[in-house]
């Protein structure tokens, strides 16, 4: 699942934080394990937001830097020669091979908010960002309001919520 907005926002430090330390972690993981296509994935991710970043009107270089320089750390078991080129290109010393791993820092991982889906009958209705400290009843509030959802259940009576936690609500409703 991509981490990265969809929409045409400017990606802020604190997205570029969240995505490049869940890529650490992930990519860690997935490589201890041999599971290189994953990585791979995770690596395209964290460079479309990289990308996306530079892109931003206003972003910070040393950041910018650390972000590219954290990518070819991380591309380097996968791709040894071309990280190495990259490595040198930056204008670093020594090897890409002689740096540390990148430690992600979990603090980082940790969101505010959750998107969860919202349905009717089992079918996607909405999308809704939550936050991950509200109670069910508060985030079936939240989804009761939303106009779409008044739209579709109107006239109809709800026999059940079914609340899958940070994950999904699913409205059922009868005749």
């Amino acid at each position: 699942m991509s981490e990265i907005p969809n929409d045409n926002s400017d990606l802020s430090g604190a997205d570029m934080d969240y995505i490049m330390h869940n890529t650490i972690k992930s990519v860690t993981k997935d490589l201890e394990h041999f599971q290189f296509n994953t990585s791979v994935s995770r690596l395209m991710e964290f460079y479309n937001a990289i990308s996306k970043y530079q892109r931003k009107k206003e972003h910070s270089y040393s950041y910018l830097r650390q972000c590219i320089e954290t990518f070819v750390l991380l591309i380097a078991p996968l791709l040894p020669h071309y990280a190495e080129e990259i490595w040198e290109s930056l204008g670093n010393d020594y090897s890409v091979f002689r740096q540390n791993w990148p430690i992600y820092d979990e603090a980082k991982i940790k969101r505010n908010m959750v998107e969860i889906a919202v349905q009717i009958n089992g079918k996607l209705r909405d999308v809704i960002e939550i936050s991950v400290d509200a109670s069910d009843d508060e985030s079936e509030k939240l989804v009761l309001a939303l106009p779409k959802i008044q739209l579709a259940i109107k006239n109809m009576e709800i026999r059940k919520i079914i609340h899958v936690e940070k994950r999904l609500i699913n409205i059922v409703l009868g005749k």
